[in-house]
């Protein structure tokens, strides 16, 4: 194709070199051309007979000769222009791969497994000394990636080089061993840190010497570990472990918190309430000595208990006072009820004897919560006995109706008035009963009618005084 393209070039050039002015026109072109070729005989030139073929017609080689000259045997002739088209004299061809063969001239690299895998093991190439003595060699595999397929071009199989990761392990553990326990010195032992992985080519499994320190300390010359001496309220604790440069545990007093604290509770003294209400002194803390602090008006609140080992060898507590605010003044035995001045509630008792009707009642009940330490005491009057010393001035009512309303006499005579009694109450103190007159409804009746008649009587004497006016009225002359 190169060839093909050089030699359109040059005949392009010859002949754009003879012309003095470009035409299109394709006679022009011919005409050209053909003043060239008689040019070229006059001045005895043999490059334009060469190359246009002297022999062939029309001064141009033929299909087949350009064939035979140009292309090779896995190439075909293609015609690309005609004659006298753009500029040239003869025909153009190019030289293309044949269609029905386009694997024609091709060179494969390996054309079988064996060469592939071959050629894989060349680590160095023309250097067969050091091709042999590297690990890689006899350990690289090819392997197949594509096959061939001529009809789509594809003339030749792929092959792609791989590293057999078990045969390489092989080769290195056969140059260089794996390490094992052996080296590690004694009183050592090996631990593997990290295992054998021949899919990342990891070989040998990794390992450590580890330190045994059981195996240094029972070897060592002095077996003997110093110790401290401990008072009664210490304990013996460790203050470090033996570690790989020290082979004895370091050892150490610390306060025993527990002892400290249950001697403190013994010689403690609290101030506390006994039986009878004094305050005394105890030595030594026990569980009902809160309860004994704040007495017998005071509850423990609050309470939180002793911890030992955060160095709390006492409980604390809070002291609060019970509802009961006459709790003070009245829980000392054998004085009875007191109130809150600290006098007895006795006291506050009336004397009821100077009435015979009288007795001492509870108005009020004592409120321990309010701070009404003793009962409101009253002399409370018995009515019905009350009662019976009265002599009450009317004991019926027709003795009273006698007196303030009598009746008419007459059994057929209408009575006018009547007595309405409100009965006597002795026990709500109310001794007597109590007598009112009031109208009967022959008096309402008959005091209806009087009004009527004296309405009448009233009304007649208007119209009489009208009238006598009216007369009057005409006698009367204009002056």
């Amino acid at each position: 194709m190169m060839r093909s393209v050089l030699l359109l070039s040059a005949i392009a050039a010859y002949a754009m070199a003879t012309e003095s002015t470009a035409s299109p026109l394709a006679g022009n072109t011919q005409q050209k051309c053909k003043t060239a070729i008689e040019r070229a005989d006059k001045q005895g030139s043999l490059y334009p007979k060469n190359l246009f073929g002297e022999g062939n017609e029309n001064g141009c080689l033929s299909y087949v000769d350009y064939q035979s000259q140009f292309c090779n045997e896995c190439e075909r002739l293609r015609k690309v222009s005609e004659r006298y088209v753009n500029g040239m004299c003869c025909p153009t061809y190019e030289c293309v791969r044949r269609d029905d063969n386009p694997c024609c001239g091709v060179t494969c690299k390996a054309n079988t497994y064996e060469e592939a895998e071959e050629k894989c093991n060349v680590i160095y190439e023309n250097n067969q000394v050091w091709n042999e003595l590297s690990v890689y060699f006899g350990a690289m595999v090819a392997v197949k990636v594509e096959t061939a397929d001529p009809a789509r071009g594809k003339c030749c199989d792929k092959y792609q080089c791989e590293t057999n990761n078990a045969v390489l392990c092989e080769i290195e553990i056969e140059r260089t061993p794996c390490v094992t326990e052996a080296t590690c010195p004694a009183c050592y032992y090996a631990e593997q840190s990290e295992p054998t992985n021949i899919a990342e080519h990891k070989c040998c499994a990794s390992i450590v010497c580890v330190r045994d320190n059981t195996c240094m300390c029972n070897n060592r010359d002095n077996q003997e570990c110093p110790m401290p001496t401990c008072n009664e309220f210490e304990q013996l604790v460790v203050l470090a472990e033996a570690t790989a440069d020290s082979c004895c545990a370091v050892y150490t007093c610390q306060r025993n918190l527990a002892k400290i604290c249950a001697a403190k509770q013994e010689i403690a003294v609290f101030n506390v309430f006994d039986n009878e209400g004094q305050i005394v002194e105890q030595t030594g803390f026990t569980d009902e000595t809160p309860s004994r602090v704040c007495g017998p008006c005071q509850t423990v609140q609050k309470f939180k208990p002793a911890n030992f080992a955060a160095g709390r060898c006492f409980p604390e507590w809070k002291c609060v006072p019970v509802a009961d605010k006459c709790c003070e003044n009245s829980f000392y035995v054998g004085q009875g009820i007191l109130d809150l001045d600290g006098n007895s509630c006795d006291d506050y008792k009336p004397d009821c004897s100077a009435d015979d009707c009288a007795t001492a009642i509870v108005v009020r009940p004592m409120n321990e919560i309010k701070g009404r330490c003793c009962d409101t005491w009253a002399c409370a009057v018995d009515n019905v006995c009350a009662c019976n010393k009265i002599n009450c001035p009317f004991e019926t009512a027709v003795q009273y109706q006698a007196y303030f309303c009598p009746n008419r006499p007459g059994d057929k005579v209408a009575q006018l008035k009547e007595v309405v009694t409100i009965p006597a109450v002795p026990e709500a103190g109310k001794c007597c009963p109590t007598f009112s007159c009031r109208d009967t409804a022959a008096k309402k009746v008959k005091d209806v009618r009087l009004a009527k008649r004296k309405a009448k009587r009233a009304s007649r004497a208007a119209a009489k005084a009208a009238a006598a006016s009216t007369t009057a009225s005409p006698a009367t002359t204009r002056k």
